[in-house]
């Protein structure tokens, strides 16, 4: 069994010091303090971790009886080995220590102090190397940082663990930039841990009133780091809608904790057949926001006007859309504003974006300075409502057990209350999900045919999903007729609107149909709209609380599921919702040409 421990941490820090962020603060400053959305100055969790970690590593080759090697090794974990055949190098030693930032609570001044390289030659100030600093405090001043952080550790050896976690706090002298040059010192004295709450984790009994299908909404602590896609070279952005499997891995996790691989073991089929759709943020009326628009909506070229280029009078497969005669503008040629202009005419509610929070991360060598080609810029998503600023965000996800065995029920059920207890180390921040109950998510949509006619049915994709074959000869009409016909029984592609992204790199090295060769998947983006005809309205109810299904792959391809494939249904991709253009909007009626 594992406990929980959940530690409240001062470092206390005397002036000057800096914990550099990349927003300038000042005219004329160089170097500006590291702030959150309130303006407080922060000690990064992931220096801190740093330091920490080289502290406790000290500690144990000084006094194995404090703390072993082993132990800090548990204690931080260890990345996967080297890429070998598929499989081989997906098994990474998770951490057991969260550390999140520190923050400190005084009002902001214009203080600043200067720095200067001296030429080695000359002995006087180098031309051009002067650089301005802003200070949190005058110098001498002691500031402190208060965060916390979480420790799954064995029953019973809290007070262990906690100790060694304090006495590797005293021996940390300095922490931030220009330690070189006497920033950051730490005063030993007035920093330490004390435990707030040591928490069991176990298994308990299922949620009052058992059902199939749950919704939920969860909060983060701290700003969230998930599903991130390369913008630079060492430059990566997180999505504001969070991925389904970022919950199932961290519910995962915590049932590893908890019972260990026995527990894994027992839940597998449970957690698996579990279906956790991604995460919306909630939009300005509380209902799931940032949801893409369908990729088959059009616009007058001055943005005045918005139709939908689907063509329900077939066939419209390679024709041309008009808007009051003149070429419509698809939304790769969209100006700023007209996506907002767009989501108003479908009725959509006022939706705010969840913030770009950028972060840069070195690592640091063994001389404890920077490592060379080691730095990264990582942009996390706020987690603040942007209607109220002193609260969290709700994002808002279901739960659904409809292909749960009934063997399998009850752990499943299980599972469920586990996840709603709480959830940490989600994303690369290590964020900490509370959750409480979405009434609005307990219900799934129907599918309803497209207004004015009695069989077609527009769908459109609110989350990625692989659709076609990546090694298929067929052309993407072809290959999305057939994974049409094949999983909707007499359903006809009409016409459709889709965009296609390679999703290869490391997800697919770790991911591999094909034992020992390394193929990218075609994942069909979130928005494509397919328009569909035929009696298939039940059909496409069943296929909206799971998802679409799987293709099958050929080139004697292994059958797909999450040991080969990242984007199972299962982890909430391929949602659908199968309703759209069935109600009267304000689109605009378009030509075909």
């Amino acid at each position: 069994m594992t406990e929980r421990i959940t530690l409240e941490l001062t470092v206390t820090v005397r002036s000057p010091f800096l914990f550099r962020g990349l927003a300038g603060g000042l005219v004329g400053l160089d170097a500006a303090q590291l702030r959150d959305e309130d303006d407080k100055p922060v000690l990064p969790g992931t220096q801190l971790q740093g330091v920490l970690k080289e502290s406790l590593e000290d500690l144990a080759a000084a006094a194995p009886d404090i703390i072993a090697r082993q132990e800090v090794s548990r204690l931080f974990g260890r990345g996967s080995p080297e890429f070998k055949d598929a499989g081989e190098y997906d098994r990474p030693e998770r951490g057991c220590i969260l550390v999140g930032d520190l923050m400190a609570t005084l009002a902001k001044t214009d203080e600043e102090t200067t720095r200067i390289e001296i030429d080695d030659a000359s002995g006087s100030a180098r031309s051009g190397h002067l650089q301005v600093v802003e200070l949190v405090a005058p110098f001498g001043t002691e500031v402190g940082f208060d965060g916390n952080i979480v420790v799954f550790w064995p029953d019973g050896q809290s007070g262990r663990i906690v100790a060694a976690l304090n006495k590797a706090l005293k021996l940390i002298p300095a922490i931030g930039a220009f330690k070189s040059a006497g920033f950051g010192e730490i005063n030993n004295q007035r920093s330490g841990a004390k435990v707030k709450e040591i928490r069991r984790l176990a298994i308990g009994a299922t949620l009052a009133g058992a059902q199939e299908r749950y919704g939920f909404k969860l909060k983060f602590d701290r700003p969230f780091l998930v599903n991130t896609r390369r913008v630079a070279e060492n430059a990566f952005i997180g999505a504001e809608i969070v991925p389904g499997a970022a919950l199932k891995g961290a519910l995962a996790r915590k049932l590893e904790l908890a019972g260990g691989k026995q527990a894994l073991a027992e839940y597998e089929a449970a957690l698996t057949a579990l279906v956790i759709s991604h995460a919306f943020p909630a939009n300005l009326e509380g209902k799931p926001g940032g949801e893409p628009l369908p990729h088959s909506m059009i616009a007058a070229s001055d943005g005045s006007r918005f139709g939908d280029a689907l063509c329900p009078g077939g066939p419209g497969l390679g024709r041309g859309a008009m808007i009051e005669g003149r070429p419509a503008w698809f939304q790769s040629d969209w100006k700023e504003g007209w996506f907002e202009a767009a989501a108003t005419v479908l009725g959509r509610a006022e939706y705010a974006s969840p913030a770009p929070l950028p972060r840069t991360h070195t690592a640091i060598d063994e001389r404890g300075v920077a490592a060379e080609t080691q730095l990264y810029t990582g942009i996390a998503r706020s987690p603040r409502d942007p209607a109220d600023t002193s609260g969290a965000r709700g994002f808002l996800f279901t739960i659904d057990l409809c292909n749960v065995p009934e063997t399998e029920k009850e752990r499943a059920q299980r599972l469920v209350a586990f996840l709603a207890e709480g959830l940490d180390g989600i994303g690369r921040t290590g964020a900490t999900a509370s959750f409480e109950r979405w009434q609005a998510g307990d219900a799934a949509a129907t599918a309803k045919p497209v207004a004015g006619h009695s069989n077609l049915f527009a769908v459109v994709l609110r989350t990625p999903a692989v659709l076609t074959d990546p090694l298929t000869t067929l052309t993407a009409a072809e290959a999305y007729a057939d994974y049409w016909r094949r999983e909707v029984r007499g359903a006809r592609l009409v016409d459709f609107c889709a965009r296609q992204d390679l999703a290869g790199g490391s997800l697919a090295m770790r991911r591999r149909p094909w034992r020992g060769t390394y193929h990218p998947f075609v994942v069909t983006a979130a928005g494509s709209a397919f328009l569909l005809e035929g009696d298939i309205a039940q059909q496409l109810d069943h296929l909206i609380r799971p998802g679409l299904p799987l293709p099958v792959f050929g080139g004697g391809a292994d059958p797909l599921d999450w040991r080969n494939c990242p984007f199972v249904p299962q982890n909430g991709f391929g949602e659908i919702r199968a309703d759209y253009l069935s109600a009267q909007t304000q689109l605009t009626p378009i030509e075909h040409v």
